[in-house]
């Protein structure tokens, strides 16, 4: 497939968006094949790996949105956390990695800090953990 990873990276896409959208995108993907074979820009062998990469995004993308579920509902206000990690810190976002007390489930937390005042009491605090 020697120059020829543009078609994987479109079929790669084509499958996340095919398994996020409606099913109808996979038509896309036929019919490019079709056309790519037909003005033979692309060998059978490389239509089959193109195909397969289609598919196997398909499948990756469509594991991931049944299994990455969450227990919120997006309306909470207030958390009981368990810190694994401290935090860090990148110019004005504040990155941490909790886990919720009840729920068990693991969460990144991000705040973005409005201010070079009040990011010097939280680097100090991050520093001492």
């Amino acid at each position: 497939m020697k120059g020829r990873w543009i078609y994987a990276a479109a079929a790669s896409l084509l499958g996340i968006l095919t398994s996020f959208f409606h099913p109808a995108i996979a038509i896309v993907i036929f019919l490019l094949t079709f056309f790519l074979l037909k003005r033979n820009i692309l060998s059978s062998y490389n239509a089959a790996i193109m195909i397969v990469i289609f598919l196997a995004f398909i499948m990756r993308s469509e594991f991931a949105s049944e299994h990455n579920r969450t227990s919120l509902s997006g309306n909470e206000s207030e958390f009981e956390v368990t810190m694994k990690e401290s935090a860090k810190i990148d110019g004005d976002l504040l990155t941490v990695f909790i886990e919720l007390a009840d729920k068990k489930e693991k969460l990144a937390a991000r705040y973005k800090i409005k201010s070079e005042a009040e990011k010097r009491p939280l680097q100090t605090t991050w520093e001492q953990v």
